[in-house]
């Protein structure tokens, strides 16, 4: 079963959930501490092949490798829980997340021309994101408990270790494009299932979609024009496992 029925199968359980989440009974009218550790691979095909003019009469295409790149990531939640009736409770807070690092590669075809296909390139991405996050979950079944969340935040991106290798002994390096760091907006989209252990202490798997937003290179130290290699967008897909405790 792939990821896209996972989330079809969390969600449909989850709206069920709450369309019957109106069953009376008493409820728990506080706010409640609560705390997430989600861990989990990701998987991410960020590449893109784009054209820089170095110099005024001086451009390069950049051929991205459009590879799926398999990383790690983790996330801290703190926040509040609170029922809203019997079967329908939400938890808000804030969340940190960070991952290892994402290796992005690909050809140097010089003055734009894939017959001076002469160096190969690469760098690295690392992302860490702030973010405001709710989660929406039902306790209508009895052994799990389906959920869907977001987040709103800012993504810290930074790319770095840029360089270059050349394909025959002929062909020299080129200078690097400099290491630079931004921040831009970032969401997260998500849906899983939970299993209470106790009153405190759950388990949970789920899917999560984001968008780091923008990241950058700087401009290399003989470049007049434009600046580094830049993605406007690094979509990802993470397989998440929860660990969560409630005060």
């Amino acid at each position: 079963m792939n990821l896209n029925k996972v989330v079809t199968i969390a969600c449909g359980i989850t709206l069920t959930g709450l369309v019957c989440a109106g069953d009376g009974g008493s409820i728990d009218s506080s706010w409640r501490p609560a705390a997430t550790l989600s861990l989990g691979p990701v998987w991410s095909t960020p590449g893109k092949t784009q054209t820089i003019y170095l110099q005024p009469e001086l451009r390069e295409t950049f051929a991205a490798q459009s590879t799926t790149e398999k990383f790690g990531s983790g996330e801290l939640f703190l926040g509040l829980q609170h029922y809203f009736s019997p079967k329908l409770f939400a938890q808000i807070g804030f969340a940190v997340a960070t991952t290892t690092v994402i290796p992005l590669n690909g050809d140097i075809w010089q003055d734009a021309d894939p017959d001076f296909n002469n160096l190969f390139y690469d760098y690295k991405i690392k992302h860490t994101r702030l973010a405001v996050k709710g989660k929406l979950l039902t306790d209508f079944y009895q052994l799990v408990q389906p959920y869907l969340s977001g987040s709103l935040g800012v993504g810290v991106n930074h790319a770095y270790n840029y360089s270059t290798t050349p394909k025959n002994i002929d062909i020299q390096p080129e200078p690097p494009f400099a290491s630079h760091t931004t921040r831009d907006f970032s969401y997260t989209l998500g849906a899983g299932l939970q299993r209470a252990l106790n009153s405190h202490w759950s388990v949970g798997v789920g899917y999560e979609f984001s968008d780091w937003g923008r990241t950058s290179l700087g401009s290399s130290a003989e470049q007049v024009l434009t600046g580094g290699l830049n993605l406007n967008h690094v979509y990802t897909n993470q397989l998440q496992f929860n660990l969560s405790f409630v005060a």
